[in-house]
């Protein structure tokens, strides 16, 4: 299995953290890029199983690039994630797909995504 952190950015998405979290299962490890957040987020975030730091928002590169630099990212791949997408199993399947029959060379994907709203 290629290692691949998940890098999720987030401020008080105490509803969502949880699903999100859980839905990257197949990564080495999720780390939770945590904004202040004042609804319990980083707790949660915690118990979910995320490794958790806190950073000011300033914009979404910034706060990306910034999780990327951070000692806690031990993967040779990173996904980025916001708290409010979630992870299906045939996303994992071709993440994983793709990463393992990557060359040497291969620095980077674009990632279509499907946006679903209420099941639809």
């Amino acid at each position: 299995m290629p290692l691949i952190t998940a890098i999720i950015i987030c401020r008080n998405e105490a509803d969502n953290i949880v699903r999100c979290i859980e839905s990257l299962d197949w990564c080495c490890e999720v780390i939770v890029v945590d904004d202040n957040s004042t609804d319990g987020t980083a707790d949660i975030a915690r118990s979910a199983g995320a490794k958790v730091i806190n950073h000011s928002f300033e914009s979404f590169a910034s706060q990306r690039n910034w999780a990327m630099r951070q000692p806690e990212v031990q993967g040779a791949w990173i996904l980025h994630f916001d708290a409010d997408e979630t992870s299906s199993p045939s996303f994992a399947k071709a993440v994983n797909d793709a990463v393992r029959g990557a060359s040497n060379d291969c620095v980077a994907f674009a990632l279509c995504r499907k946006t679903m709203f209420h099941g639809a």
